[in-house]
């Protein structure tokens, strides 16, 4: 697929469950094209770009000159990209009215994405500003975009890398509260279901996999989801093992037309 192809490229939307901060900026990996890929995105646009004027994309790309044998960026390119990230988005609030949403490192190049409320005014001057960098590559296009369907339904994580980068988060604030994530302790999750047939279909699965069931209750107020269920099991937390207790929870939730919430544990310290 050609370098454009990826701009409005398709995949299931995430829908998150985490009260965002003013701008929450993660990452995740995935495959475009079947290459690895690296995105890093302000996950807080989601709501207000309900509400935002600004329906043009500007899609920036730039040809890395030392990237990994994988097409991501090197540690050696490191400093540079981050100063060019700056310049640009510098360059881009300087000249017009737009706001950044993040960028896509893959098969050897960054794409860096804005939505701004005219393109014309950046595609014509973008060639000077590139005159301080002429040893690199660059493309850049406008595409009009007033439904953000580029951030929503391709820089956006689905719901499964949305759960990863969820619980990344939870394992972060762990450690920022002394946790050297050394120690099995006891995990508990939380499930909301449509119906009681759901939650004890789900319940007998739980148990086959060890868990304890901790709770179970109908609250009509919670609306379309009105049975919670609590589970828990002992468990490490750490960054390499913690999706693979949650993300088969997360599976199994979505089989059974269910919402998974999310775990939380102790911090524990030595």
């Amino acid at each position: 697929m050609g370098i454009f192809s990826r701009l409005f490229s398709k995949k299931e939307k995430a829908i998150s469950q985490i009260n965002e901060k003013p701008d929450h900026w993660d990452f995740y990996f995935l495959n475009v094209d079947d290459v690895i890929s690296s995105i890093y995105l302000n996950l807080s646009l989601a709501e207000k770009s309900k509400n935002s004027s600004y329906g043009t994309l500007f899609w920036f790309s730039l040809k890395m000159n030392n990237p990994r044998e994988d097409g991501l960026s090197s540690q050696e390119e490191f400093d540079f990209l981050q100063k060019f990230e700056d310049n640009l988005i510098s360059f881009v609030s300087n000249n017009i009215d737009g706001t950044y949403v993040g960028r896509l490192t893959t098969n050897g190049r960054r794409d860096f994405y804005f939505y701004v409320s005219d393109g014309a005014i950046l595609e014509s001057s973008i060639p000077l500003f590139m005159e301080g960098f002429s040893n690199y590559a660059y493309e850049s296009r406008s595409i009009m975009d007033s439904e953000w369907e580029q951030y929503y339904n391709f820089l956006y994580p689905s719901p499964r890398d949305l759960q990863k980068i969820m619980n990344r988060g939870v394992v972060g604030q762990l450690e920022r509260n002394g946790d050297n994530l050394t120690k099995a302790r006891n995990v508990f999750h939380w499930i909301y279901f449509r119906n009681e047939i759901s939650m004890n279909e789900f319940i007998k699965q739980a148990i086959d996999w060890e868990y304890k069931i901790e709770n179970s209750v109908f609250d009509k107020a919670l609306g379309e989801h009105p049975y919670v269920l609590s589970i828990s099991r002992i468990d490490f937390v750490d960054y390499s093992r913690i999706d693979e207790h949650t993300l088969p929870l997360w599976e199994l939730a979505h089989e059974n037309n269910a919402k998974y919430d999310g775990w939380e544990t102790s911090v524990e310290k030595e």
